[in-house]
């Protein structure tokens, strides 16, 4: 049985003839001795911290194996939720909370809201001046909204009329794949930015060559 001896002497780093995981239960080594020894003993037993968290995990909480089979929250980050919160507790301040499943969502609204949000995240925008959030934040509840809507039913799709193939991705992905064979290299690297501010004094293009930009090619 495990008892304080036994924790005092994991804890001053005596040395054991037998693996105490195989030999005791883990549910008595977490209750009899804490985290704090249990982790000495991942250590010097050689089993990495992941192994025996989730050989734990399973022994002290049988639940775990159907809880495994739900809709996971712990993929989410908390952070971008925690951002969101705030993006929809203003809308909520100036509209009233949830009125988007009351008065119903425009499809074409939503979207531009969150392309616009887009796109000046892209341009160089990060924050929203009006709310001093992300860009990327403002999109995230645009497109939450309208995803909300969607589920309750209530968007008004005003969405154009539909092409004969819709967007034909299949198509246009593959003309990308004959545009990539055909020029496999890139000459230069991407105008971003950052390498414009990486190299900008350092006398030449700022794109890692070595020669000025000439003036803008044709595509």
């Amino acid at each position: 049985m495990v008892n304080d001896w036994y924790k005092g002497a994991i804890m001053d780093g005596q040395d054991f003839d037998f693996d105490p995981f195989k030999e005791l239960d883990n549910t008595e080594l977490l209750h009899r001795i804490g985290s704090d020894a249990v982790r000495i003993l991942r250590r010097r037993y050689g089993m990495s911290t992941t192994e025996k968290q989730d050989d734990m995990a399973s022994a002290t909480n049988p639940k775990d194996a159907l809880a495994t089979k739900k809709f996971p929250m712990h993929c989410v980050s908390c952070a971008v939720l925690a951002e969101m919160g705030l993006g929809m507790m203003e809308g909520g301040r100036k509209y009233g909370t949830h009125n988007y499943r009351e008065k119903g969502v425009r499809a074409s609204v939503y979207f531009d809201a969150a392309i616009r949000h887009l796109y000046q995240w892209w341009e160089g925008e990060d924050i929203d001046s009006d709310s001093g959030l992300s860009h990327v934040t403002k999109a995230l509840t645009t497109l939450c909204v309208l995803r909300d809507g969607q589920l309750m039913g209530n968007v008004v799709d005003d969405r154009p009329i539909q092409l004969p193939d819709q967007l034909d991705s299949a198509r246009l992905n593959a003309h990308a794949e004959d545009i990539i064979a055909r020029h496999p290299e890139c000459k230069v690297e991407p105008y971003t930015e950052k390498n414009r501010m990486r190299t900008t004094d350092q006398g030449h293009c700022g794109l890692g060559c070595t020669k000025k930009l000439g003036g803008p090619k044709g595509y």
